[in-house]
């Protein structure tokens, strides 16, 4: 008897571990499938709760200050440009990151019928870690860039935006 009991025990957390094990591994498509028909159909909420709005600003913010940076040096100096730029766009990424915007975004994709990466069979999942992953479409140059996802308890949410670096 009590070795039944062992048994279905060890049977029922191989199960559990092999469902785990499979949520992780395809639960990325099925956000963006969800994110996808959640476009389509207008549904803002459900875009929204895939969204961290200040992970995202923070991630842009950062890029942006990297990549003014970089430009500043290469061009031989304009620290007083360089700074003004990151003020001013910064400001923009506040206003443009934003569920408002996000609203927006949507309601005119939907009635233009184009939602973007959003509708893009080619849309290309690259796992960046046990809970993180990058969703994006390959660019002219093959360089990665697009939306980075962090698992949040059992939600992926967007938490940055890789911005491939020009060549």
């Amino acid at each position: 008897m009590a070795r039944r009991k062992t048994t279905a025990a060890a049977i029922i957390v191989t199960l559990a571990i092999a469902a785990a094990i499979g949520w992780l591994c395809f639960s990325p498509q099925w956000t963006l499938q969800s994110m996808r028909r959640a476009a389509s159909d207008g549904d803002v909420a459900t875009i929204d709760a895939h969204i961290d709005y200040d992970a995202l600003r923070s991630s842009l913010k950062t890029q942006l200050t990297e990549s003014i940076r970089r430009q500043a040096a290469s061009a031989g100096g304009g620290e007083a440009g360089a700074k003004l730029a990151l003020v001013l766009a910064s400001g923009q990424i506040d206003r443009l990151v934003s569920q408002a915007s996000v609203r927006a975004m949507i309601a005119g994709a939907k009635d233009a019928k184009d939602t973007g990466m959003m509708r893009d069979s080619r849309v290309e999942v690259t796992r960046t870690g046990l809970t993180t992953f990058v969703a994006g479409t390959p660019n002219a140059t093959g360089t990665p860039g697009g939306a980075e996802f962090t698992l949040e308890g059992l939600t992926w949410r967007i938490t940055g935006v890789r911005i491939p670096e020009a060549r």
